[in-house]
């Protein structure tokens, strides 16, 4: 799936802020309507290091309510992790 990736994309900032500032407004909404459905929800935010992602994350954190979600950093995998990938 990776090889598919087109690794010379580009997006300026202002392209940057558009999208997220739509994706806020977006988020913070879905977040309201499903708390009072009771409708748990996982948001992942996958990339390479340095792509962003923690940027990324804060610009979209903006709109929610900080009561109503949990942010859960997964690293690299330690080694006695790697010597069990079944967990």
């Amino acid at each position: 799936m990776l090889d598919k990736v087109d690794l010379n994309a580009r997006m300026t900032k202002e392209q940057f802020k558009q999208i997220t500032d739509q994706w806020k407004l977006s988020l913070g909404t879905f977040q309201r309507e499903l708390r009072q459905k009771n409708i748990p929800t996982i948001i992942l935010i996958e990339g390479w290091d340095t792509s962003g992602k923690g940027t990324l994350l804060n610009h979209l954190l903006l709109n929610l309510d900080p009561r109503g979600y949990w942010v859960h950093n997964i690293t690299k995998p330690t080694r006695e992790e790697k010597l069990h990938p079944y967990l």
